[in-house]
């Protein structure tokens, strides 16, 4: 179908069904939406497909419809981007920025690094006493958070799959074990459902080690 100019009639079908004709005054087209302002001077929105015209809502922004259909960008919050950019940038100074596009990696090397901060946060230490900056008076703990670090190795490791750097020596997969074990976990819960005993947390602990 051909795109409308100014000056034609454009046959529509809005919403709820109704058929309309309207002579186009102005055009701007943005992929395959096209705005359209007829005499009225209100704004309508049309998607072309092979051989129909599509009415949409004028209070949809085409760039914005055609924007949810690509890789979103928005869902990771910019603190932990951040953070992670700092982990990033320690790697780099070490090591070479990007330096494991240029090396493949070893699969190990980063999941058992990852595993080391997922272990050591997970068991009271917030931050990674070796990238410890601090200095006596401040007021803020100048050291990269362990998760951070964690994320940072993963960026890593999908980097290196995603590029073919990535040297695979995960063992030979295993016989499924996660249906039996889940399957015990129901009949150990219900086995102890008169029960109510107390949980601890880190809040308890004795000495303060984060």
């Amino acid at each position: 179908m051909r795109r409308p100019g100014i000056g034609d009639q454009v046959l529509c079908e809005d919403e709820e069904g109704y058929s309309f004709s309207e002579t186009i005054l102005d055009i701007t087209t943005c992929g395959e939406y096209v705005y359209v302002r007829h005499p009225e001077d209100s704004l309508m929105i049309l998607k072309f497909h092979k051989d129909e015209v599509e009415f949409i809502s004028p209070d949809k922004n085409p760039k914005d419809l055609m924007g949810s259909k690509k890789a979103p960008m928005a869902y990771v919050p910019s603190n932990v981007m951040a953070e992670v950019g700092v982990a990033m940038l320690e790697g780099s100074l070490k090591y070479g920025a990007y330096n494991y596009r240029n090396i493949a990696i070893q699969a190990s090397e980063y999941y058992n690094a990852g595993r080391r901060h997922d272990e050591a946060w997970w068991n009271g230490e917030d931050y990674d006493p070796d990238t410890d900056c601090s200095k006596d008076g401040d007021d803020h703990m100048y050291a990269i958070h362990h998760i951070a670090k964690s994320i940072a190795t993963r960026i890593v490791l999908l980097d290196a799959i995603m590029n073919g750097k990535l040297i695979d020596n995960r063992p030979p997969s295993p016989e499924p074990f996660y249906p039996r074990l889940n399957e015990l976990t129901a009949r150990l819960i219900e086995k102890h459902k008169d029960k109510s005993p107390r949980h601890y947390t880190i809040n308890d602990s004795k000495a303060d080690i984060s």
